[in-house]
């Protein structure tokens, strides 16, 4: 078994901030936990719909087209695309960008401003 590198404390800083991710899609990430699994189970019960719609026309289509509906819904071609999680922002840049939003609110209130002197 083989000893864990020791790093310093600045670089597991950095390490930190290039590889954790933060929730920065807008809406309360808690409520991920439910979304994240709704929106998928969506896409497959459309994804279902449309292979079962397809199969319903079988007895009416000629060979060829069965074929192919039947090598479609197998390899489930609707699936191309739809619904994908948008991927968390590094930790590096949500910190980022609560500074800033922190400045600005300052400003905002007037903290920020920069005296000048009489002259």
């Amino acid at each position: 078994m083989s000893a864990k590198k020791s790093r310093p404390p600045g670089e597991k800083k950095a390490l930190s901030y290039a590889r954790d991710r933060r929730n920065a899609y807008g809406e309360n990430d808690k409520s991920s936990r439910k979304a994240i699994p709704l929106r998928k189970a969506q896409e497959s019960r459309q994804d279902r719909r449309k292979a079962n719609q397809a199969m319903a026309t079988l007895p009416r289509v000629d060979e060829p087209a069965a074929d192919l509906i039947e090598s479609s819904a197998r390899r489930d071609v609707y699936r191309v695309g739809g619904w994908t999680k948008s991927p968390d922002a590094p930790l590096g840049k949500a910190v980022a960008a609560a500074l800033e939003a922190r400045t600005r609110r300052a400003r905002r209130k007037g903290r920020g401003r920069v005296e000048r002197e009489p002259g």
